[in-house]
């Protein structure tokens, strides 16, 4: 029981506010914001401070064990205080005729909190929220949920800041992933949506466009020194054919089985002058596939990227190929384990 306010407060931040999915679902890890209290006198067992006193400081305790400490106007909450629950989760800050307004602390028996500003009782303006995993959202909260502008930081070192509806990412965002690379680009509803651009520290740009978090249509690899690969995809499903067009405009046909199958030295006019940019390419494909949770095909285009890129070739992915093996590596254990907790998948 929360005596002296009822407010419910209760807030899912869904698996990858760009989960590559049509549904947006919760992780196993349930991030709730709540602040619940009600004013019921016939619980009360201690006050210092009737209903009639106009201002007061003092404290009231009800039957369950919850205990208000701090200042009162007629018999509510009003100005500085501090409500404290059975369970050890607690509220510290300001009041305005019974409800949390103003700035104020909610901490979590989970080890969640928010810091910030509220308004009846709700989160309502700017604020801090941890996550019981350690992730924190900075930004703008209505109605109790994040909306407006606002940046999560992620513990696997991962970032997205943007606009924010009704808990979700939802319209200009950038996402920047642990190797550097960042997502710019739209999103509705939590899930990537229309055209966007990956962008590479290397200076390489993948531009494409998603539909529920899918890649669809081409997508186009546009490299540092001019030279184009476009694939196809339909509704995330990567097609065979791929089109590199060389510095002078050349269009060079290949497909994924070539790679697969045919030894980098062949004679073969396509690898020969893509070389150099598949493992990025097929790097590329891997994330697709990560976002996806396709862990079978991601490893498949890992595997391609890596066989690849020689140490001769001098390519800056190779470290990229590796590490994001080991994440997908770590990722099957927590689904094992139950600890799948991650938040976002770009």
């Amino acid at each position: 029981m929360r005596n002296l306010f009822a407010i419910g407060l209760v807030a899912f931040l869904p698996i990858l506010m760009f989960a590559n999915s049509n549904n947006v679902s919760s992780t196993s890890e349930l991030f709730t914001y709540h602040f619940s209290l009600k004013n019921d006198s016939t619980t009360v067992v201690y006050s210092d401070c009737p209903m009639l006193k106009r201002n007061c400081s003092g404290k009231i305790k009800w039957v369950d064990g919850t205990i208000y400490a701090g200042d009162f106007r007629f018999g509510k909450p009003h100005g500085e205080g501090k409500i404290t629950y059975p369970d050890g989760e607690f509220y510290k800050g300001e009041f305005f005729r019974g409800y949390p307004e103003g700035l104020g602390i909610m901490e979590y028996n989970d080890g969640s909190f928010y810091d910030g500003e509220w308004t009846n009782g709700f989160k309502e303006g700017k604020g801090l929220y941890t996550f019981p995993a350690g992730h924190k959202y900075i930004g703008e909260f209505e109605n109790d949920v994040m909306n407006g502008f606002g940046k999560i930081e992620l513990m696997t070192g991962e970032v997205y800041e943007g606009d924010w509806k009704n808990g979700l990412a939802d319209g200009n965002g950038k996402f920047t992933r642990k190797d550097g690379s960042r997502f710019i680009g739209k999103s509705e509803k939590g899930v990537r949506a229309g055209e966007g651009l990956i962008v590479w520290e290397s200076g390489d740009t993948l531009i494409g466009n998603w539909e529920n978090g899918l890649l669809v249509e081409e997508a186009i690899y546009i490299f540092s020194d001019g030279t184009q690969m476009i694939s196809f995809w339909e509704s995330g499903e990567l097609q065979d054919d791929l089109t590199y067009i060389d510095s002078k405009g050349n269009e060079l046909l290949g497909s994924l089985e070539l790679v697969s199958h045919i030894s980098i030295d062949t004679d073969s006019e396509f690898l020969v002058a893509a070389n150099k940019k598949l493992p990025l390419v097929f790097y590329g494909f891997a994330m697709e596939f990560h976002a996806m949770q396709n862990y079978e095909l991601a490893e498949k285009h890992l595997d391609l990227a890596y066989m690849i890129d020689s140490p001769a070739n001098e390519t800056p992915y190779r470290d990229m190929v590796v590490q994001l093996t080991a994440n997908i590596n770590s990722e099957r254990v927590n689904q094992l384990l139950g600890k799948d907790y991650v938040l976002f998948r770009f």
